[in-house]
Order: C-alpha cells, then structure tokens, then sequence
C-alpha cells in the first residue's frame, strides 16, 4: 500500500531552496537506506516524510495515505518514529530515561506516566536499557542515548521508521536488534 506520494515539489528551509520538483513514493514493507555526501540533504528528506516540511504555496503534492492519513502533525508523529541523534537534546534536561520512555507512549514530552506499561518489556530487555531507566537521559553516552531512542520508537509499533545516523554509535549487538525491529 502507499505511504507517500511526493510529486514536483518544493521544498524551502529559512527561505532557501533546498528541494526542486521532488518526487517520490514510500510504501508498507519497503526498506530505504539514503547514502550521500554530508550536506546532500538525507536529512532533510527524512524530516519531510516526518511531516516537518510542506511543499511551497501552489508547488506539487505531498500526501500521506492509508495509515500515514492524519489531520494534525501531532498524529503523524506517532506514526512516523524519527530517531535522530540531533532528538539528544530534544528532551528536558531532567527527564529520566523512564520519563523518555514514556513520553513515546503519551505523545508528549510533558505529560507521560511514571511507570511503564509491563508490555514493553521485551523491547527494555532487546536494547538493554534496564539499567538505565533511573538515569537522567542527558547523562548517558552517545551509545546509550541512542539505544534509548531506539527503545523508544519501538514501544509501540509505527508504520514508518526513519533512523538518521542512528547506528552510527552502536555495538554490533544492538545494530542486529534494531534491524530485527
């Protein structure tokens, strides 16, 4: 099924053009890795498959459909998970990595649970953040933060994942989990 439909669009960031009649589609199953020269725009073009950016006034079409169909961003998002080592101070600096956690699960960085649900368990236990969850987030190495936000896209299933640069500080145990996810 598709995703999204992306047709002669533009694409501007601080009133400079960084995309010209873009066109692409996404669909269920499939598996992209984006390769390129720093600066090429990998990614920005995942921030617009998140929803970030809209094409310029009266410039083609993006459109999200069938599971990405949404009427706020704020849905969107929780659909299309967005791990990007740039999320690593995203987070309030107190925020415990429980609260990081369960903030994927209210869909906001300021109200969440205290607790985790049990059913998140085995994704805990996959990316070994146990020992972690008291930590304070902004505390943890490059490695576990990124463990961490890996845990948390996968809490709850999405349609879409899109991973920048988010294996770049991981074991090789962790990198053959998150690829099993």
């Amino acid at each position: 099924a598709l995703l999204v439909r992306c047709e002669g669009a533009d694409f501007y960031h601080d009133f400079q053009l960084i995309f010209k009649d873009l066109s692409f589609r996404l669909s269920a199953g499939e598996r992209i890795l984006l390769t390129g020269a720093n600066g090429s725009g990998k990614t920005t073009l995942l921030r617009i498959l998140h929803g970030d950016f809209r094409p310029a006034w009266q410039s083609g079409v993006l459109e999200f459909e069938n599971t990405l169909t949404h009427n706020a961003r704020r849905e969107l998002w929780q659909k299309v998970q967005l791990v990007a080592a740039a999320h690593f101070d995203y987070f309030l600096p107190d925020m415990t990595v429980i609260e990081v956690l369960a903030s994927r699960l209210s869909g906001s960085i300021y109200e969440y649970e205290s607790t985790l649900p049990e059913s998140v368990a085995p994704v805990i236990q996959a990316f070994a953040v146990n020992a972690l969850l008291e930590r304070k987030f902004a505390t943890l190495s490059e490695g576990e933060k990124t463990r961490v936000l890996l845990a948390r896209a996968f809490l709850e299933a999405a349609p879409v994942y899109l991973i920048d640069e988010g294996f770049m500080a991981l074991s090789d145990r962790f990198f053959s989990e998150a690829l099993a996810y």
